[in-house]
């Protein structure tokens, strides 16, 4: 058993025994056949506060989980923040289920078929996995879609929000803003 269950269950045996009546100036006595009696009659009691000692154990959990997601994602600690999300979780795909890896390896596939250029340049690839994900777009999005499409001098965005909220129109975009700067600094 380990150090911490040890000592949360003789704290909420001391609790128990401080319910029943017992204080530092008056121990609990009782007698032997008694004993067994006044125990039983505390259990219900002790079970009722480990309940609720795991319970507030797991919503600290969730908070520290929380506090941990938004720093990461604040920071840009993208490998931290990454590893928040289960490493054993599965993606379902048309070639099957695939762990971590796998996923990587065929988004690396699809990129690589799609622009053969960008084999052996990728130097990271971060894995985000939501339960349920769905593009959003509040209503009055359309009036600044032309805003977003223009150039803005040295700036050029890219991203599925400047299209179809879709993955194909992200690369499309991204490529069109690189081919963009590559043209202005004479590399093309």
């Amino acid at each position: 058993m380990s150090r911490s269950i040890v000592s949360r269950t003789l704290a909420v045996m001391t609790l128990a025994v401080y319910i029943a009546g017992a204080t530092p100036s008056t121990p609990l006595r009782a007698s032997a056949q008694g004993a067994d009696t006044d125990l039983s009659a505390l259990q219900p009691r002790v079970d009722r506060l480990e309940a609720l000692t795991q319970r507030v154990e797991a919503i600290s959990a969730i908070k520290r989980l929380q506090h941990a997601y938004g720093h990461y994602a604040e920071l840009g600690l993208w490998h931290d923040f990454a590893d928040l999300f289960a490493d054993t979780g599965i993606g379902h795909y048309t070639q099957g289920a695939l762990d971590r890896e796998g996923i990587r390896a065929l988004f690396l596939k699809d990129l690589h078929d799609v622009l053969p250029a960008t084999r052996g340049i990728i130097r990271e690839v971060l894995i985000q996995r939501w339960e349920h994900a769905i593009p959003y777009a509040p209503p009055g999005r359309s009036r600044i879609q032309a805003a977003l499409s223009r150039p803005l001098g040295r700036i050029f965005l890219a991203g599925d929000y400047l299209e179809f909220p879709e993955m194909e129109a992200a690369a499309a975009t991204g490529l069109e803003a690189a081919t963009e700067i590559r043209r202005r600094l004479g590399l093309v």
